[in-house]
């Protein structure tokens, strides 16, 4: 056996290698609601108040999220402050992060309020995966052609059709319902509600979030517009293996 051959034998692969796989890309996602605190000014609220929360500490928040959502990595200069306790009194810096709206909704269950959102049964499909689907819907319904708002509504006709699963599970598919069941969990780890609530999400009424839609479509979808779509999914579908 030549000296290069035994060389090659003894080569030891670094240890860090491979160890950022160890880690999630994303943080896990589930259903959520704002912690009830005696005295809180603002019990609707979905972001501290302003007398908590400073102008410089929002613009810090937002600006070392690089203006991607914590939560699930969509780029928007259109970011909301997510408290990750839950404790909108509790505005220290390491316990705020920047979200989006649709991510920032699963956190607030019982600030959503009625006929905005509903729970639905959707085995297989991951809270971002949800929420990026959502987004394209919401912003194909604001900006898309005829043929192309049709195809979201029927997408989100699917989507909508899930909560009679929810319905026949759990008694409701509302999400104030589900906020009054996360209180009474307080103090149970967020990986005891994955386990609990799992494979539901929040479907969110599209018209509540047609402004946000329309700052989406100019921020994130400005260099894919929805009239790009049909070419993108042709590229992709056929693309040389």
């Amino acid at each position: 056996m030549s000296s290069v051959d035994n060389q090659t034998d003894m080569v030891v692969p670094d240890a860090s290698l491979g160890r950022n796989f160890e880690r999630p890309a994303l943080p896990g996602m589930t259903l959520s609601t704002k912690a009830q605190v005696w005295g809180d000014k603002e019990p609707g609220s979905m972001e501290p108040g302003k007398k908590l929360l400073s102008i410089e500490l929002h613009a810090e928040v937002i600006r070392e999220s690089k203006h991607r959502c914590y939560l699930c990595g969509f780029p928007s200069k259109s970011l909301e402050i997510h408290n990750l306790n839950h404790n909108h009194q509790d505005v220290r810096k390491e316990n705020l992060r920047a979200v989006d709206a649709l991510c920032h909704g699963w956190q607030h269950l019982g600030e959503l309020g009625e006929g905005n959102a509903f729970i639905g049964y959707l085995p297989g499909l991951v809270a971002q995966d949800v929420n990026n689907l959502q987004r394209c819907i919401l912003v194909a319904l604001e900006t898309g052609d005829d043929e192309t708002k049709a195809d979201a509504k029927k997408l989100l006709n699917w989507l909508a059709s899930h909560r009679q699963y929810t319905e026949a599970a759990w008694g409701t598919f509302e999400p104030s319902v589900f906020a009054s069941a996360l209180v009474k969990m307080e103090g149970v780890g967020a990986d005891v509600h994955g386990v609990v609530f799992r494979d539901l999400a929040v479907i969110f009424n599209p018209g509540t979030y047609s402004a946000s839609a329309q700052k989406w479509a100019h921020d994130a979808y400005k260099s894919s517009p929805t009239a790009s779509w049909p070419n993108l999914y042709h590229e992709i579908m056929n693309a040389p293996s």
